[in-house]
Formats: structure tokens, sequence, C-alpha cells
């Protein structure tokens, strides 16, 4: 059966935020989908918030090589804590894009950055780590506590948010 909604929860753990400030607090993610209210510039979502997406307003007709079903769905999502990438001089918010099989409610599988639609191939990646439950026609995707950044634990920021930037430079602060 497939259900028609996703609705993605925010437990990510608390973490050390931007620079300079580098305050350690729960931060926002952002999800981000092919149509409607989630299109341009993303939904953020707060700690212990959610945002529900239609199937309608994920990727369509998408199959990745690997896939079992002709019924995967992606969409991109962002932990909003900047962090330099594997380019050193490159600082961005970390960003992953997952896929969804809609004939289940299933932990989502993660993609590699160079076959993203949602991600830059230069962003610093992060790694979430999912809970997937069902309820009606709602499947219910919480990014965990687990989550983590992985490689990509050194700090940065861009000033006025204008992500990304170069670092070191005059917008850049570390």
């Amino acid at each position: 059966m497939q259900y028609q909604n996703i609705k993605i929860v925010n437990m990510a753990p608390q973490i050390q935020g931007d620079a300079p400030n580098k305050i350690t607090e729960t931060q926002t993610v952002n999800v981000f989908s092919a149509n409607g209210q989630c299109a341009h510039g993303g939904c953020p979502v707060k700690h212990s918030a959610s945002q529900v997406l239609s199937y309608s307003e994920l990727e369509p007709n998408y199959w990745p090589s690997w896939a079992t079903s002709s019924c995967y769905r992606k969409f991109g999502i962002q932990w909003n804590i900047a962090r330099l990438a594997e380019n050193p001089h490159w600082c961005d918010q970390t960003c992953r894009q997952v896929f969804l099989d809609f004939t289940k409610c299933s932990k989502p599988e993660l993609t590699s950055r160079s076959a993203s639609d949602y991600c830059n191939s230069s962003t610093p990646e992060w790694y979430p780590v999912f809970d997937a439950t069902l309820s009606g026609n709602t499947c219910t995707i919480t990014v965990t506590q687990g989550s983590n950044t992985g490689k990509y634990s050194t700090t940065c920021g861009c000033t006025w948010g204008s992500y990304p930037c170069t670092c070191p430079g005059v917008n850049c602060s570390e």
C-alpha cells in the first residue's frame, strides 16, 4: 500500500553552531522538495517540530539504479550548521539528498553528493540517522540524536548568511 504524505521531524542532537559564536544548541534543518511550499529555499524545521510533504511535492518518476520499486521519490535535507568541506576553503551548510520508497515506510536511503540534485557537489555532507513509523496515510521520518557531521567537524560562518563562502576571506569567520 502506498502512503500519501511524509512528515519530517527534527530531533537532531545539540551541536556547535556556526562561527564566530559557535554556541552548542539544537539547530534547525531545512527540507527541500521538487514542488510545493518547500521547492524554493526549503522549509525550516525547528528542533522538535515537523514539516509535512505530500507525495506530489517530491521528485516524481525517479528510480535510482538500486531501486526495487518504481515508487521512489527524493528530497533534500540540510542541517543548518556551517562546516568546512573536503575542499578546506569551502564553507557551507551541511546537506544530504535522500530517497523514500512510497510502497513502504522505512528509513530513507542516502545518496552521494555526486548524484545529488539538492546538494552542491562541494557542500559538506552530514550523516543523518533516521527512524520511520507509519500512521494512517503518513510516514513519519525522524532525524534522530544519532545524526552527526562525520569528518566535517570544523565550524565556519559566512557573513550575513551568504552561504557558501571561501575561507579565509572577507566573508568568512572561522
